[in-house]
């Protein structure tokens, strides 16, 4: 188990006082950074971090999403993604490193099948693990993506309520996203990437409204800034007219629905 504390002063990941979290000795309001290589008593080799097993290409953008979740929940993604490098083999934050990195490629392996952890068992650090599933089953999305994108600017409300739209208009959206993610950049042009990316999102969703919903549409496409899609459901949500609008188009396809919605 990694150990938690630096004999090294001068060491910018030194352990800090477990007790309370915060740096005692300068601001005793101020909190320490956490040390990456801590590891609680409840933190084993075997355990299984995501519920679904890694079974091939045929999961693998909904294994490895539950798994950076679960990874980033534990602090220890920087040792997938490449942030937590492996120090010199003579640097005093190496024993502790190996013990994370092992435990992680641990924590990976249970959660595969064994048909697939085979094939990568002896990859020795955790970022060399990951990137060798990336090389291995990450390929071949484009028909995904292709079916994904056809969907999203194929769905329109119709007969749906708003909550319902979203839902589904939302699950496709997050789906295309984890397909095609941001590339990790800290660049100015990221932002801006982010930004355009959060704008063609509300414009799909606003164009497969109804149109008992123009009126809003327009209202949404001329505000200045843009809106966030949260902005833009909690208006709608918060609209008097929205519920109204909903129970006329359910009233026009199914009134029996219609008088069930409004009740």
């Amino acid at each position: 188990m990694a150990s938690i504390e630096s004999t090294n002063p001068s060491d910018p990941l030194q352990a800090q006082p477990l007790q309370s979290g915060l740096n005692l000795s300068n601001d005793s309001t101020t909190p320490n950074p956490p040390n990456p290589y801590f590891l609680s008593s409840s933190e084993n080799p075997g355990n299984i971090l995501v519920t679904q097993p890694f079974l091939g290409m045929k999961n693998y953008h909904a294994w490895s999403r539950a798994m950076v979740l679960a990874l980033t929940v534990k602090k220890k993604i920087g040792f997938v993604n490449g942030k937590i490098p492996m120090p010199n083999l003579d640097s005093p934050l190496y024993e502790d490193w190996q013990s994370c990195n092992t435990m992680v490629l641990s924590w990976m392996i249970n959660s595969m099948h064994v048909d697939v952890s085979s094939s990568i068992m002896y990859c020795e650090t955790a970022r060399e693990m990951w990137i060798e599933l990336q090389n291995l089953f990450s390929q071949g999305n484009g028909p995904k993506i292709y079916n994904l994108q056809r969907e999203i600017s194929h769905i329109s409300q119709n007969q749906m309520s708003m909550t319902e739209y979203y839902t589904k208009f939302n699950r496709f959206w997050d789906q295309l996203l984890n397909y095609e993610p941001f590339p990790e950049c800290s660049c100015g042009a990221m932002e801006v990437l982010s930004a355009s990316h959060d704008k063609a999102y509300v414009i799909r969703f606003l164009t497969g409204l109804n149109e008992n919903f123009k009126t809003h549409r327009s209202q949404i496409l001329m505000s200045n800034p843009f809106p966030s899609m949260s902005k833009v459901m909690h208006w709608f949500f918060n609209s008097n007219h929205t519920k109204a609008l909903d129970i006329e188009v359910l009233a026009h396809l199914n009134p029996n629905a219609a008088a069930m919605y409004a009740n």
